[in-house]
This record gives structure tokens, C-alpha cells and sequence, in this order.
């Protein structure tokens, strides 16, 4: 599946339509207009959060870690069109979250302070926004943040499954060398990736 059917798969069981889609424009240009804000977001939502522990924000390491996928986000997270590109910039999204070690609670924590400070934004923005209401907005950004978070989640599951599957074909090789030097031609002992049958 491509992350383009997957994220329209995800949009569509959120009940994120077109609709929706018209609104990210004026979510993004909020999110841009408070971008000194988002600077110091994680700290002020986080580290007063019991959360903290659990997503290791305590961690100096993991905090500059969820800074840099936050600051990517911050970027390009509600600019449409909904397209292959837009998907790949979520997969890029998860990939970063991957390769620096944050856990997916982390990642939802990350998500779940840019949520909290959107609402709030949004809140204070009610009369400049297009329908002059926040409430179809509010709705806006839940769906494109539960999608999102639905999407890493896929990417992490993916991609960790691919490097279980890789360590697995690595451990059977180097047992067929243990086996070769032992003069066994056919070994019984040999690692089984379970979740491939």
C-alpha cells in the first residue's frame, strides 16, 4: 500500500473530507504566526505533565529529539494538497521520530501539546478565521491530528517490523556460519520470524 492510499484510508475513518482539507490553510498560517511560541511548547506543556516521565521528556537527549520533529512539523504539517508529497513529508515525520529513539508515547505527546496549543490559538483568532466560527476548525485539527498519529503509528509498526525482519535473516545467517564451522550441514536450531507465517 502506498502512503498515499494509506493516508486517504486513515482520512476516510476519520471522516476527513474535503471540507477539511479547505480549512488546513488557515490552521497552517495560525501555527506559522505562532511559530516563537512553538519554540518553547514542549516545555511548557510537558514538563509540568506527569507525561514527562513516560515519554522520557526529562531527558535532555529526548527533548531535543521531540524539538526537532515538532519543528518539522511546524513547517509543512497542514499544507495542502493532500497528495503523495503531503504523505511522505508524515512518513518522513515518523522516520525522524524512529531514527531519534522516541517511542511512540513520545510522539503522541508531541502531538498532543501542538494540539493544545492550536485550540488555544484558534480560540483567540475566532473572528479573522473564514467561517468566523472555531468550531469546525477544532474538528479540523483533531481529524488531521488523529490521522497523523495514526499514520505514524503505521510507520513505526512498518518500519520496526522490517528491522526485526532484518536482524532475524542476519541471526539465521550467522547461525548457518556457527553450524558450517561445526561440520552440521542442517542445523535444528535456527531463529523464526513468528509474525511471517
Amino acid at each position: 500500500m502506498s502512503h498515499l492510499i494509506l493516508l486517504q484510508t486513515l482520512q476516510q475513518a476519520a471522516g476527513f473530507d474535503q471540507a477539511d482539507e479547505n480549512r488546513l490553510p488557515a490552521i497552517q498560517k495560525l501555527l506559522m504566526a505562532g511559530q516563537p511560541a512553538v519554540s518553547n511548547l514542549l516545555t511548557r506543556h510537558l514538563a509540568p505533565n506527569p507525561a514527562a516521565e513516560t515519554t522520557g521528556y526529562n531527558d535532555p537527549t529526548r527533548q531535543r529529539a521531540m524539538q526537532k520533529v515538532l519543528n518539522a512539523w511546524t513547517r509543512h504539517a497542514f499544507l495542502p494538497p493532500c497528495d503523495e508529497l503531503y504523505a511522505q513529508r508524515r512518513w518522513l515525520l515518523g522516520l525522524t521520530g524512529l531514527k531519534t529513539g522516541l517511542s511512540p508515547q513520545a510522539m503522541a505527546a508531541v502531538l498532543e501539546a501542538l494540539h493544545a496549543f492550536l485550540v488555544a490559538g484558534l480560540a483567540a483568532e475566532a473572528d479573522r478565521l473564514p467561517e468566523k466560527s472555531t468550531g469546525p476548525y477544532r474538528e479540523t485539527l483533531l481529524k488531521s491530528l488523529n490521522v497523523d498519529l495514526a499514520f505514524i503509528g503505521q510507520c513505526y509498526s512498518r518500519n520496526q517490523a522490517i528491522a526485526i525482519g532484518q536482524a532475524v535473516a542476519s541471526a539465521n545467517e550467522l547461525n548457518q556460519a556457527f553450524a558450517a564451522r561445526s561440520g552440521l550441514s542442517n542445523p535444528k536450531s535456527k531463529i523464526v520470524n513468528l509474525k511471517s507465517k
